[in-house]
């Protein structure tokens, strides 16, 4: 089943925190079902499973690898988009700092930085805090580094 499809995906990544593999499949995986189906994005989000701190374990356990970041990234992008309650838990839980230290760790790779953006603007959307989160991380000289 579909919420089969999420969980079981979730629970992958979670199994396999420490393979880098895993979490960029999952994150591709979980990514492409959420974006065909809003049910699934809300078993994505439901709060007890707590998938920001996944995701952000991700990108803190594998700083350096450009395909974890980029998928994890694009997978906390579309996450936060147009959900006030992923944003705001996912700014709480370090988002804004984790997506600034991979804009600063891949300077060349235009598609981590595109999906850095993405998803500091949907986090930035509608929630005050996540921007100030971002201008006291120094994000806007981070911003001005890369371009």
């Amino acid at each position: 089943s579909a919420s089969g499809g999420v969980a079981g995906l979730i629970d992958a990544m979670l199994d396999a925190e420490n393979d880098e593999r895993v979490q960029w499949r999952g994150a591709r995986a979980l990514r492409d079902l959420i974006l065909k189906d809003d049910e699934n994005k809300q078993r994505c989000c439901d709060p007890s499973k707590k998938v920001e701190e996944l995701l952000l374990r991700s990108l803190t356990k594998f700083p350096l690898d450009s395909s974890v970041q980029g998928h994890v990234i694009r997978l906390l992008g579309a996450l936060a988009f147009g959900n006030d309650l992923f944003r705001r838990k996912a700014g709480e839980k370090g988002a804004v700092t984790c997506l600034i230290d991979a804009m600063r760790n891949h300077p060349e790779d235009e598609s981590v930085q595109l999906h850095v953006c993405t998803a500091l603007t949907n986090l930035a959307h509608n929630s005050l805090e996540n921007r100030s989160r971002f201008i006291e991380a120094d994000g806007v000289n981070n911003f001005l580094k890369i371009m």
